[in-house]
């Protein structure tokens, strides 16, 4: 499996997944083809952590974040385009482990993020929530009886990013081999702009497979940047 850490779309090969994942903040952001997406941190941003994520082939905007939306509480927004709410990103800031709740802009809770503890390489496990076990904000955090949908692996340095369909653990509680795994996104850093690395501004290639919702795969990929940059003492990333 290979990629390109560079301003060109990212190709890589994948065992083919026939089911997708049931996540969707929206019809328009299923596509039948790879999304090719680079997620940048504006330059003299507001407060530095304005993001835009735009397509690498074409220039499109797809979805920005605006640090002028932020709440005090640590509640994101992924807007598109048009600067209207997607989905909202979620804190649990008095977690024992990093976690992360997604919600629709009615406030259903989607989806749960937890960053696995002692793992060899940095691991977040996804937990999906579908709309008819009716979970909201108010909802406790509980994962009894369920298990991930996808876990997100990094690399080397946190510079690349897997996205891979399943969980990292056998029935009988040891690790699998992902290699055999579908993957359906990759993520890498973006080294080709000499400003960027001066300034130490953030900017991610992002490609996401066919059937994957890509609001959502872009809003996976803030998280863990967020987490990895705060654990590192460096302040928040591409949040």
């Amino acid at each position: 499996m290979g990629c390109g850490a560079s301003s060109l779309p990212l190709t890589f090969e994948s065992p083919s997944f026939e089911k997708p994942l049931p996540v969707s903040f929206g019809p328009q952001f299923k596509l039948p083809a790879a999304a090719n997406l680079n997620v940048r941190e504006k330059l003299f941003s507001w407060s530095g952590d304005d993001i835009d994520i735009k397509d690498i082939n074409t220039g499109t905007t797809w979805f920005k974040i605006n640090a002028k939306v932020f709440s005090l509480k640590g509640n994101k927004k992924l807007l598109d385009a048009a600067g209207q709410e997607v989905l909202q990103i979620e804190s649990k800031l008095l977690s024992l482990r990093a976690t992360y709740h997604m919600y629709t802009p009615a406030g259903a809770r989607v989806a749960t993020i937890v960053k696995r503890a002692m793992a060899m390489k940095p691991t977040y496990l996804v937990y999906l929530w579908p709309p008819e076990m009716g979970l909201t904000r108010d909802s406790p955090t509980s994962f009894d009886n369920h298990k991930p949908a996808m876990f997100v692996q990094g690399g080397l340095f946190e510079v690349e990013w897997k996205f891979i369909l399943g969980s990292d653990e056998s029935q009988g509680g040891g690790r699998v081999d992902t290699s055999t795994m579908p993957v359906c996104g990759l993520a890498n850093h973006d080294w080709t702009n000499f400003q960027d690395l001066v300034i130490d501004r953030q900017m991610f290639n992002l490609m996401i497979m066919p059937g994957v919702d890509v609001a959502f795969a872009v809003a996976l990929l803030v998280i863990i940047q967020e987490q990895e940059e705060s654990e590192r003492g460096s302040g928040p990333a591409l949040m």
